[in-house]
């Protein structure tokens, strides 16, 4: 939410002379092309700045700031009620009671070594020229 009133001022007579100059069928592109929320459509088509003629959407080209101070007002409420923060802050202290973890300890693997058969230089040089044993 923009807190500066000069710039929200400027911001939604753009949003206003956007939505004027081009044919808008859709608030969202609007708020897509000018990078803003949609819900801040929904706002400003709540408290009528924007306004729907048949399927195109029209908008005021004059604000007081009336509206601006009820678009401030209605945008702190919707930011309140949706975007709660459910984490603790960082210096309070939990209520759940965390115990440490036990350790288990694991048991070596019993390594059992395979032994291999072992041939003679007789033996190996009649597997090279016989294919046997």
């Amino acid at each position: 939410m923009i807190s500066n009133k000069s710039v929200l001022h400027k911001r939604i007579i753009e949003v206003c002379n956007y939505v004027n100059s081009n044919k808008v069928y859709n608030p969202t592109i609007v708020a897509r092309q000018l990078k803003m929320a949609s819900w801040h459509m929904q706002i400003l088509k709540d408290l009528g700045v924007i306004y729907k003629v048949d399927k195109q959407y029209f908008a005021m080209k004059k604000i007081h700031q009336s509206k601006l101070d009820e678009f401030i007002s209605s945008a702190k409420r919707y930011r309140m009620k949706n975007f709660k923060s459910n984490q603790p802050t960082l210096f309070t202290k939990t209520k759940v009671k965390v115990e440490p973890k036990k350790v288990v300890t694991i048991e070596p693997k019993k390594v059992t070594t395979r032994k291999k058969p072992t041939l003679g230089i007789i033996q190996r040089f009649k597997v090279l020229f016989t294919g046997k044993i």
